[in-house]
C-alpha cells in the first residue's frame, strides 16, 4: 500500500502514524482522523478504511460523500461531517477483542476470531476481515492499535458508513 507520508517510517504508535499519514497530499482519511484523534486522552484503536492507497481510498470517500450531498473538502472542514466519520471507526480500547465492542458514536460491533486453516485467528469487524496493522507498537497497550479493512471490496465500502 502506498501512502506519501509513509514512505520513509511507519510511526511508533497510533497518533504518530496518523501524523505521518495526514502529510499524503490525496489522502483525506488521514487528514480528517488525524484531526479528530486529537481530542481524544486515553487508548484509540482505529479501523481504517481499506485502500490500495491514498488515491483510490479518497475515489471511494468522494462518490460516497458525494452520493449524500457532499465534496471531499467537507471532510476535513466540516466538523461534524469529520467527527462523524472518525467516530464510526474508533473505539476507545488499546487493542480489539473478541466481544462486542461499541465505536465512539455509540454502535455496536461484533468482533469475532474464526480461525483459519492453519489454526491462525482471522479478525473480523461485523463479518469484514480485519488485520492489525501494527501489531509490534511498543506503545501499544498504553497508545491503541490500529486495524484496517483487508480482502477484495468486491462492491464493498470499504469503510464505515457514516451517513447513512
Amino acid at each position: 500500500m502506498w501512502q506519501a507520508g509513509l514512505d520513509l517510517q511507519p510511526g511508533q504508535n497510533l497518533r504518530h502514524y496518523l501524523e505521518l499519514c495526514r502529510r499524503g497530499r490525496e489522502d483525506i482519511a488521514c487528514k480528517a482522523f488525524h484531526a479528530e484523534a486529537g481530542r481524544y486522552d486515553g487508548p484509540l484503536t482505529l479501523v481504517f478504511p481499506n485502500s490500495t492507497g491514498d488515491r483510490e481510498l479518497t475515489a471511494r470517500l468522494t462518490a460516497y460523500l458525494v452520493q449524500h450531498g457532499y465534496q471531499p473538502a467537507d471532510l476535513y472542514q466540516n466538523a461534524e461531517l469529520r467527527r462523524r466519520f472518525f467516530e464510526a471507526h474508533a473505539f476507545t480500547e488499546a487493542d480489539l477483542s473478541p466481544v462486542t465492542l461499541r465505536t465512539l458514536d455509540g454502535q455496536p460491533h461484533e468482533i469475532t476470531c474464526p480461525k483459519d486453516a492453519r489454526g491462525v485467528c482471522e479478525m473480523r469487524l461485523d463479518g469484514e476481515f480485519i488485520y492489525n496493522y501494527f501489531a509490534a507498537w511498543p506503545e501499544r497497550q498504553q497508545q491503541g492499535s490500529l486495524y484496517m479493512f483487508g480482502g477484495p471490496l468486491n462492491g464493498r465500502l470499504g469503510f464505515v458508513a457514516f451517513l447513512d
